[in-house]
């Protein structure tokens, strides 16, 4: 993976936000049937599991192999699940709470421009980590 591929830039915002970053390298990918999660992070007070979403436009649509090993990675590692998303338009990353996606289907989920705004932006959460002021 290129130093400046987007998820590298991402983890140094982490990073200067004090948390400690584990990506998996073979996220999404692994075996067949075992999907993982993009990165778990930390700084001691917070712990969280990440997929990540690079898109263009709206719906960013969500297959359950997206979200269940977030899922899966965040109670076993008693974390907070997240969808990080970003449009490259908006150049801004938000965090979905996996609960709060609207499941479409029996495997789907989906973030429409409404769901956008209830997305917390990325800056906005590493600011209160570091004031350990999440829930």
């Amino acid at each position: 993976m290129v130093k400046d591929h987007y998820k590298y830039r991402v983890f140094k915002k982490f990073e200067n936000a004090n948390f400690k970053v584990i990506p998996f390298p073979t996220s999404g990918g692994g075996k067949k049937g075992e999907c993982r999660p993009d990165f778990i992070a930390g700084n001691g007070h917070i712990r969280l599991v990440c997929e990540m979403k690079d898109v263009s436009s709206f719906p960013i649509r969500l297959k359950e192999s997206d979200v269940q090993p977030v899922k899966i990675f965040a109670d076993y590692f008693s974390a907070l699940g997240f969808i990080l998303a970003k449009l490259k338009r908006l150049k801004t990353w938000k965090l979905f709470k996996i609960e709060d996606l609207a499941k479409i289907g029996k495997n789907a989920y989906l973030i429409t421009e409404e769901t956008w705004e209830m997305g917390l932006p990325l800056k906005d959460f590493l600011n209160k980590s570091n004031k350990n002021q999440i829930n």
